[in-house]
């Protein structure tokens, strides 16, 4: 039902549409209106294109419709991103995607990621091994912060 790629410059747009869905419909549980508005006021269609050029960042597909993706940057080892769209939340894409992050990761040498995780994921990323550390937080632009849990895994022996 899903495949997965490298994503591409021209799939910005979509990533962005599936990234501002999981925030306002997902994560909007878990953080106010205030926090969603902060998190959102700097996100623009084009704005992923440096990250796929720099990272290992991956699109989940779904009759050609980019439906998830998920961001491994190697200097520092963190899984940045793992977002589905709302419409396709427990299907196992969640979990897909952040296996190919944790790929990339191990083809890189990397034997330990870490991430910061939205406070709706925490439970999903304990279900796959990774351990909190620490809560924390983020400076947004609106003055506001953008709570989060700093959470790791060893990922070398797999």
């Amino acid at each position: 039902m899903f495949s997965v790629r490298r994503a591409v410059a021209a799939d910005s747009p979509a990533i962005f549409d599936v990234h501002v869905g999981a925030i306002t419909r997902i994560c909007a549980a878990d953080y106010t209106p205030e926090e969603i508005e902060g998190w959102l006021v700097n996100k623009k269609p084009d704005g992923y294109v440096s990250a796929i050029e720099a990272n290992d960042f991956f699109v989940a597909t779904a009759a050609d419709r980019v439906v998830g993706f998920s961001e491994f940057e190697a200097q520092s080892a963190e899984i940045r991103a793992v977002y589905v769209h709302p419409d396709f939340v427990r299907r196992g894409l969640g979990a897909l995607l952040l296996r190919t992050a944790e790929d990339a990761a191990r083809a890189r040498g990397v034997t330990r990621v870490h991430l910061r995780s939205t406070l709706n994921a925490v439970a999903f990323y304990q279900a796959r091994g990774y351990v909190v550390e620490a809560p924390g937080s983020l400076q947004l632009s609106n003055g506001g912060a953008l709570r989060y849990v700093l959470m790791h895994r060893h990922v070398s022996s797999e």
